[in-house]
């Protein structure tokens, strides 16, 4: 009788932690979704970058200079070729704040009046690169709109399922964010027309979410 007690106390615990594993696990479950966004920052700045071609002599150089500073392009500067290499190409570096849309086309109006003023001067092609001065906060706000999707979503299929959504239990971001300069190259052949829109950096955050769940 005794051993027939042990017995039915020994398999009794034996089919204990696995009622127990089935219930931690119905815990653990939840609902994985991914949620992204892009959010678009209105650059602060504008820095650019031209290569030119032909032969500059020093007063041509100087007008050049003076034409740009005087169209408020600051940090004006001409980067010249090694003399030891056989390039016959420079480089026109500067920046522009708070680069609305008409200051935009400005700059491009006056790099046409440029060109036509220096008939031996070529700007053959450069990089537009736009800025914004407070990357973090762009980014947070990323990452606010993400994680705002992942959970319309995840609501949505907690309503499907006929459970409730719980708290975030995991995050992955995949990869992380990075406020990073926009860049865009450009033909440098003056003047091409309106710009359709204000110049602006674009950050996009993609989240990894795992929400628990309630019955």
């Amino acid at each position: 009788m005794r051993s027939m007690i042990l017995f039915a106390v020994i398999a009794a615990a034996s089919v204990l932690p696995v009622g127990a594993q089935a219930v931690r696990d119905t815990q653990r479950a939840g609902i994985s979704v991914v949620g992204r966004a892009t959010v678009r920052a209105a650059a602060d700045s504008l820095r650019f970058e031209a290569t030119i071609s032909g032969n500059l002599p020093d007063a041509e150089e100087d007008s050049i200079l003076a034409a740009l500073r005087a169209g408020n392009v600051d940090s004006v500067q001409i980067l010249y070729a090694n003399v030891l290499s056989a390039s016959t190409t420079d480089v026109v570096r500067g920046s522009l704040r708070h680069p609305t849309r008409e200051r935009v086309e400005a700059l491009a109006k006056l790099a046409a009046s440029i060109l036509a003023a220096h008939p031996n001067v070529r700007m053959q092609a450069g990089y537009v690169t736009a800025f914004v001065d407070n990357c973090p906060k762009v980014e947070e706000e990323a990452r606010r709109q993400a994680l705002d999707d992942a959970r319309r979503d995840a609501s949505a299929i907690a309503a499907i399922e006929g459970v409730r959504l719980g708290n975030i239990s995991s995050i992955t971001e995949v990869p992380s964010p990075a406020c990073l300069p926009t860049e865009s190259r450009i033909p440098f052949t003056g003047y091409q027309g309106p710009i359709e829109r204000e110049p602006a950096v674009y950050v996009t955050v993609t989240e990894d979410v795992t929400f628990s769940i309630r019955y």
